[in-house]
């Protein structure tokens, strides 16, 4: 097998696989040693008629379906192991070429973990919040009265919001095309979805707002590549600020659940507690670097 790859500059990976024909032709015929188990042929038990006859039988197109199901994806992980690459999505994968007697043709694109240049962020954060004091929405209420939470709470988030925005501004981080293009491809599809059910096109909508198609499009990119920003951003800033999770603290937001069916999927989930524990930490602790 033979595999030419590029890489992109935004990380994004290209992968040119060639399969030799004669894996190909291995993988096609254990399929059809599979296949032939459950072929009937007049005169013969299931699966015991002579191979090339029960062969003829077989519908070459899905055989073929079942090499592809195996051989493509196999290809792309010994592609991706021998050429040590770390990919941090599933790949987009082509089929070039594919015909007999031939060797096949596939591309594969995926991503590698964007470079974060953000060595300064904590100075990029006291900035922000500096600012914010500045413009008196950071004063902390001296009363425990209702309207006084509710008012640091406001004033909280706004600081919170006011340090995500700087960040994403002064950190120097490009998001792989592939990420982008594939997530903005998902969230059209599920807006055309929505806009369908009231009777509309992307075309009225996009007149209600004001925009055209192209202009809902590359708004909801920079929605996407805001969102890839900000999560790569946040990981970063959680490795650097050693912010872990423990046992009990799973355990403690685990009892205050008091929704019983709840409980018992977040039980069954807790890695993904542990995560959304993990984030909450770090944003708490942009607000006190």
């Amino acid at each position: 097998m033979n595999t030419k790859v590029t890489k992109h500059t935004d990380r994004t990976v290209e992968l040119a696989i060639t399969i030799p024909w004669s894996e190909i032709k291995t993988q096609y015929d254990k399929t059809v040693d599979e296949l032939i188990k459950h072929v009937e042929i007049k005169g013969f038990r299931k699966g015991k008629a002579p191979r090339a006859q029960a062969e003829k039988e077989l519908n070459k197109s899905k055989v073929y379906e079942e090499v592809i199901k195996h051989i493509v994806p196999e290809s792309y992980t010994k592609a991706v192991r021998d050429n040590n690459i770390k990919p941090i999505i599933q790949p987009d994968i082509r089929l070039d070429k594919a015909k007999d007697e031939e060797d096949w043709q596939i591309t594969a694109i995926t991503a590698e973990m964007p470079e974060i240049k953000a060595d300064n962020y904590k100075k990029v954060i006291q900035d922000a919040k500096g600012d914010m004091k500045k413009d008196d929405l950071w004063l902390p209420g001296k009363d425990n009265n209702e309207q006084s939470v509710m008012n640091n709470r406001e004033k909280r988030q706004k600081m919170l919001n006011a340090i995500l925005e700087s960040l994403l501004i002064n950190t120097d981080l490009t998001i792989p095309s592939i990420m982008v293009k594939n997530e903005t491809d998902r969230r059209l599809t599920n807006l055309l979805d929505e806009i369908k059910k009231l009777g509309l096109t992307i075309e009225t909508y996009a007149k209600s707002k004001n925009l055209t198609p192209d202009q809902v499009r590359s708004q909801v990119e920079q929605e996407v590549t805001n969102t890839y920003k900000l999560e790569f951003l946040l990981d970063y800033i959680t490795e650097k600020e050693n912010i872990t999770v423990d046992e009990k603290e799973i355990a403690d937001a685990i009892d205050k659940i008091e929704d019983k069916k709840e409980k018992e999927a977040v039980e069954k989930n807790k890695y993904y507690l542990a995560n959304m524990i993990r984030r909450q930490k770090t944003l708490d602790r942009l607000l006190s670097l």
